[in-house]
């Protein structure tokens, strides 16, 4: 890492995954040098701690626009950083965050989240609880993450377009308050409670109102399906579309689970002079993983 940071002066991007050999007097040597960074993702790097993210913070001219935390040490103090990150505005330039679940969320979520991005114009905000084993679905558990999502409605709704909740349960409460709250959002990738006819629930029908909606991704928490039931646990394709006419027509692409759909949109001439819409799904198109499921697991 030295060497590579050494010789790039003007490197303006940086992610490491899983090294260990990443400490705070590493990133605090290194990136002395590296004035222009404004992007930095650090995932399982269990030997960083607030210090030097602090460091980075302070020493980028340009100011970091991107930020990941996923899986830092626990030795992170969220409580110190946060109050330097306020105190110095030093996220005055940050569009997109992504940080692992931090311990206590549930008693500081809305409050010091708020102090954190205060000075920021988010644009794309990503949560994701850590791979605990801890599944619970409980009414607690769901509501975790509503006060989080009315500091973004309060603070943010002029400017984000991509929002991830994922291994936490987003409670009706908290998807109707984002639906509604969040007009400009394009990207919605979240977590609900399992149930059968999950493309059918009425909370689920608030995406809707999301008229610049292009794409959405339902993870459920808590399934359990029968051995001898012939029932695979995703919508049947007549509900998804049906679904789909009532959406944004810049929805291109849905998910449930494991599937990713294409949305298609076809046009033809009737022979009344009239134009007809077909809507069809498609298979995902892309190769990749996109990059709201490739959190660490912890």
């Amino acid at each position: 890492m030295q060497g590579k940071c050494f010789w790039l002066p003007k490197l303006t991007s940086y992610l490491s995954k899983s090294d260990t050999s990443i400490t705070d007097e590493l990133i605090c040597d290194v990136f002395t040098n590296l004035t222009e960074l404004a992007a930095l993702s650090l995932t399982n790097c269990s030997n960083v701690t607030h210090t030097s993210i602090l460091f980075a913070l302070r020493h980028s001219r340009r100011g970091i626009e991107s930020l990941g935390l996923e899986g830092v040490s626990t030795r992170f103090d969220w409580v110190t950083f946060i109050r330097e990150v306020e105190a110095f505005q030093l996220f005055h330039s940050l569009r997109k965050l992504t940080i692992t679940h931090p311990p206590g969320f549930l008693a500081w979520g809305e409050r010091n989240l708020g102090r954190l991005t205060s000075f920021s114009k988010l644009e794309e905000f990503n949560l994701y609880r850590t791979n605990s084993g801890r599944r619970s679905t409980s009414s607690i558990t769901e509501e975790e993450c509503l006060p989080m999502v009315s500091m973004l409605v309060a603070n943010h709704a002029s400017t984000l377009q991509t929002l991830s909740i994922l291994r936490m349960t987003v409670s009706d409460h908290a998807l109707e308050a984002i639906c509604h709250g969040l007009p400009r959002l394009r990207k919605f990738f979240f977590a609900r409670a399992w149930v059968q006819d999950i493309i059918l629930d009425s909370q689920i029908q608030s995406l809707t109102t999301l008229r610049r909606l292009e794409y959405f991704h339902i993870s459920s928490m808590g399934a359990i399906y029968p051995s001898n039931s012939a029932f695979d646990g995703f919508p049947r394709t007549e509900e998804i579309l049906q679904f789909i006419e009532k959406c944004s027509p810049t929805l291109m692409q849905c998910g449930f689970d494991t599937r990713v759909w294409s949305i298609k949109r076809h046009f033809r001439l009737l022979s009344n002079g009239e134009w007809y819409k077909d809507v069809s799904l498609a298979a995902y198109e892309q190769t990749e993983v996109p990059e709201h499921f490739l959190v660490v697991r912890t």
